[in-house]
C-alpha cells in the first residue's frame, strides 16, 4: 500500500469517529425520583457533617464544664476548710475565754457573763442563738448542767 492510501483510510477513519462522536445524543436529563434521590443524598451528608459538628462541640462543652465543675469544687472545699478552721478557733477561744474570764466558776456558771461573751463572739447568728438557747435551759434548770454544757461543746466543734 502506498503512502496515499494509507493516509486516506486513517482520514477516513478520523472523520467517521469525529462524526460518530458528535452524533451521539445528549445525556437524559433526570428524572424528578434522580433528582430527589440526589438532593437527598447530599441533605443526608450535610446533616452527617452538622451532626459530627455538634458532637465534637457537645464534646468540648461537656470538657470545658467538667474542669470549671472541678475547679469551682476545689475552689469550695478549700473555702469550707478555711470557714471550719475559723469556726474551730472562735470556739476554742470561746471556751478558753470562759474560763479565764469567770464564767465557769465552782459554784456553776454566770449567766449574764456567759450571755454577753456569746453576743459579743464572732460565731454566727444560728450558732449565738442555739446556745444562747442552751445556756437559758442551764440557768432555768442547773442539774441539766453537764448535759446542756456536752451540746454547747458539740455546737461549737461543727
Amino acid at each position: 500500500m502506498n503512502k496515499g492510501t494509507i493516509f486516506t483510510l486513517i482520514a477516513g477513519g478520523v472523520v467517521i469517529a469525529a462524526v460518530f462522536w458528535l452524533n451521539q445524543p445528549e445525556p437524559a436529563p433526570k428524572t424528578p425520583q434522580e433528582r430527589l434521590e440526589e438532593a437527598a443524598e447530599t441533605a443526608a451528608a450535610a446533616l452527617k457533617d452538622a451532626g459530627e459538628a455538634i458532637s465534637d462541640g457537645a464534646a468540648e462543652t461537656a470538657e470545658n464544664l467538667k474542669s470549671s465543675a472541678e475547679e469551682t469544687a476545689a475552689d469550695l472545699a478549700q473555702s469550707v476548710a478555711l470557714t471550719a478552721e475559723a469556726a474551730k478557733a472562735e470556739a476554742t477561744r470561746l471556751s478558753d475565754a470562759w474560763e479565764n474570764s469567770g464564767i465557769f466558776t465552782e459554784e456553776g456558771f454566770s449567766y449574764e457573763n456567759a450571755i454577753k461573751a456569746v453576743n459579743d463572739s464572732s460565731l454566727d447568728e444560728a450558732t449565738k442563738t442555739k446556745i444562747v438557747t442552751l445556756l437559758e435551759q442551764i440557768h432555768e434548770t442547773p442539774a441539766l448542767f453537764e448535759e446542756k454544757m456536752k451540746e454547747i461543746r458539740d455546737v461549737l466543734k461543727k
